[in-house]
């Protein structure tokens, strides 16, 4: 058995043994590369689970596949666990880094982008965080909305112009989410950002975004029996322009 495989095989174990019982039975043949069971594994394990896997993957050299899939939605989905596992964010860095994630020729030299935040005492600290959106009712909901509940404070949302060297992951679904990951811009060098005005639309971005999420609920729950051949195909594009397949 040559080096690879055999270092393959020792990560195989230690998923097994680490694993919930739901998921043990897809850790084989995710880290062999199947894409069905990767996502079966990824969905069957909590959100720590998920974060501490990525966080090993990375460590132990796991394929890169598994790895670039885990680090992906790990991050969408349980960014606060993953930060939490690394310790730190130039891990988490280091770890896009090393996934080498592509970032579409159209988003060009810089970009516009928008962070909310909430609660956070110091102005510049708001700069500290990888995640952006380039839609800035995204982040007026976010500077409103703390599902976490991790703070009780006022909502900040601030915007920058954004190099594309910077950016480490693009991720877009529909016409409505476009956000980015990047390295933050109050690292060395800097980055100028701003108050995102007029501040008092921040509410009202926040109502536009929950409007379309709400618009995109009833369509998903809206019987598809009820439905004429035409407005079940109305329906599934009005969905896919909002949020896309995912």
């Amino acid at each position: 058995m040559d080096r690879k495989s055999s270092r393959l095989k020792r990560f195989i174990e230690w998923g097994r043994a680490n694993a919930n019982p739901a998921a043990r039975e897809y850790v084989s043949r995710a880290l062999q590369g199947d894409s069905t069971s990767i996502k079966n594994l990824f969905d069957r394990l909590s959100r720590k689970e998920r974060a501490r896997f990525t966080l090993e993957m990375y460590r132990k050299n796991a394929p890169y596949f598994p790895f670039a899939y885990f680090l992906r939605y790990t991050w969408i989905y349980s960014w606060y666990w993953l930060i939490a596992a690394a310790g730190n964010y130039p891990t988490v860095i280091e770890m896009f880094r090393f996934a080498k994630f592509p970032i579409p020729e159209n988003l060009g030299p810089t970009v516009k982008a928008y962070r909310g935040t909430n609660g956070i005492s110091a102005y510049e600290s708001a700069a500290t965080g990888m995640s952006w959106s380039l839609n800035r009712d995204i982040a007026c909901h976010h500077a409103c909305d703390d599902p976490l509940g991790l703070s009780d404070g006022a909502p900040l949302v601030i915007e920058a112009e954004i190099p594309r060297e910077h950016i480490l992951m693009h991720t877009s679904w529909g016409a409505f989410f476009n956000e980015i990951t990047v390295v933050p811009i109050a690292a060395n060098p800097s980055i100028d950002f701003r108050v995102s005005r007029p501040i008092d639309d921040w509410a009202e971005g926040n109502s536009r975004y929950l409007a379309v999420m709400d618009t995109a609920k009833t369509l998903i729950e809206k019987r598809g029996n009820t439905l004429s051949p035409a407005e079940h195909d109305e329906r599934r594009a009005t969905i896919d322009s909002l949020l896309g397949d995912s």
